[in-house]
């Protein structure tokens, strides 16, 4: 069966391969069970007539995700056999132009298709999908994400290192034991939704061609949640688009954004881990990760803010290392504050030392990050008298000011008075400009409002929202201090 498919739907495509026994009518049996329990079978009658020359690709894409899927190397070499044979290109195999036979020779390529000859493939196939269950565990995903990252160590002798030490990984894992180093399961009944109870530009958007067409998916997401108060169906109109584009990293992060802003963070994280691992050159998905799953998985959030500190990241992501800083310090103050026994604790105390942690108390902190590479957003933050603190004026009298004013990348703008004086302060974001090449204008924007830093009841929130060109501008909180 392609993918690693858990739950379906109605509509959903499920693609079934195998080497063909017989030909003649058969049946596809699929079996589960439902949100309430109840056990179904529905069986789907095929005619296995053979009609096309790709069904053996097919199969073989999905019987060398499977071999790859298992991260044992000893499956690699049927993996390469069965590329080579079915030309399928992948992570160990890709296609070469020869200009003759000869080149085979020249270049000491062999012919591999011996590796499978004769092997009992389904069985081998069968044991590296077991494997493959085992290797999809969070913690075993993640490490192998930190040999990915830049700065992670290697020498010949000892191969690829981790970003994090290895030490310091073992001392995690015993502390807080191998249960605590997965993410949460989601936790939301299903969601029941008529098509007669849907607006219609929702249901329009979902008949669009365009796969990374988000907005209608968050209006209707935020009707849902607010109006009719009914979280599950927000749940399910804004995972929608991560349905229609599954591999749109930027729609994955938007969509995970908006899930912590709502307190789905289980649903959040899962999201983020599958950017993680596509992306762990990036430390935004290090530092993603790390501040949904602080609050519930605390030896992972560690791990985390570790890798986004060490990693050796490209110049436009430098300063990003300051909001880590900023946001590890807080996160391991809270922890040892609220749980001074908690079995992190000296392991925690320790990092602190070793990275010079300091949080320092403040009233108010904004952090403006943003999605897209080559844009200016302009970070406005208004104090109770009226006064805008922003690019041309980044002091305000009252106190407070500007910390970073990013011109490209990807952030952060921050915002930081220590003692706010009283009444409403205003948040805003400004879409000042991009570099002209893009293809599209639109960008969405991170907002994480932090109070009372330093203290126990300091708090983090986050809000999201899209600017779609040069000009806009969107308030996106205010906060209230007496």
């Amino acid at each position: 069966v392609g993918g690693r498919l858990s739950t379906l739907f109605p509509g959903a495509s499920v693609l079934v391969t195998g080497p063909l026994a017989a030909t003649g009518a058969a049946k596809v049996v699929i079996q589960g069970t439902l949100a309430d329990g109840t056990t179904v079978s529905h069986a789907i009658p095929v005619d296995l007539t053979p009609t096309g020359q790709l069904a053996p690709r097919a199969w073989a894409q999905v019987a060398i995700s499977q071999l790859l899927g298992s991260t044992d190397p000893k499956f690699e070499g049927l993996a390469m056999a069965l590329s080579q044979h079915y030309r399928v290109a992948n992570r160990l195999a890709s296609f070469l132009v020869l200009e003759d036979e000869k080149t085979w020779t020249q270049y000491d390529l062999k012919d591999e298709s011996a590796l499978f000859k004769g092997q009992p493939l389904a069985k081998v196939i069968a044991a590296a999908a077991v494997l493959g269950e085992a290797a999809w565990s969070t913690w075993t995903r993640l490490t192998s994400a930190l040999k990915a990252a830049p700065g992670a160590p290697s020498n010949p002798q000892q191969g690829q290192g981790s970003l994090v030490d290895a030490a310091l990984l073992a001392q995690v894992s015993k502390a807080v034991g191998a249960a605590e180093l997965e993410l949460l399961p989601p936790a939301l009944p299903w969601a029941g939704v008529t098509f007669a109870s849907t607006p219609a530009p929702y249901l329009q958007a979902l008949k669009s061609a365009g796969l990374d067409l988000i907005e209608p998916f968050t209006v209707e997401g935020e009707r849902r949640r607010t109006t009719l108060n009914d979280l599950p169906a927000a749940v399910r109109a804004l995972s929608t688009a991560v349905e229609r584009d599954p591999g749109n990293d930027e729609v994955l992060r938007l969509v995970a954004y908006r899930l912590a802003a709502w307190g789905q963070t289980a649903s959040a994280a899962e999201l983020l881990l599958g950017v993680l691992l596509r992306r762990p050159h990036e430390p935004q998905s290090w530092r993603d990760l790390a501040n949904v799953v602080a609050d519930e998985r605390p030896g992972l959030a560690l791990v985390l803010f570790e890798a986004a500190l060490q990693g050796d990241w490209p110049a436009k992501f430098k300063t990003l290392k300051v909001v880590v800083r900023e946001e590890y310090a807080l996160f391991a103050t809270s922890l040892l504050a609220s749980s001074p026994k908690h079995p992190l604790a000296a392991t925690v105390q320790a990092r602190m030392l070793a990275h010079g942690l300091i949080l320092k108390p403040a009233d108010l902190r904004v952090t403006v990050t943003w999605n897209t590479a080559a844009t200016d957003i302009d970070l406005w933050v208004i104090s109770p008298t009226g006064e805008k603190c922003y690019y041309q004026h980044k002091n305000l009298s009252t106190g407070g000011g500007l910390l970073s004013d990013l011109t490209d990348g990807y952030g952060p703008e921050r915002f930081q008075v220590t003692k706010a004086m009283p009444g409403t302060w205003t948040v805003k974001v400004h879409y000042y400009g991009n570099n002209g090449n893009k293809l599209a204008a639109e960008t969405w924007v991170d907002v994480a409002v932090t109070t009372d830093i330093g203290s126990p009841d300091a708090q983090v929130t986050h809000y999201t929202t899209m600017l779609k060109k040069k000009g806009d501008k969107q308030t996106m909180a205010t906060v209230t201090f007496k």
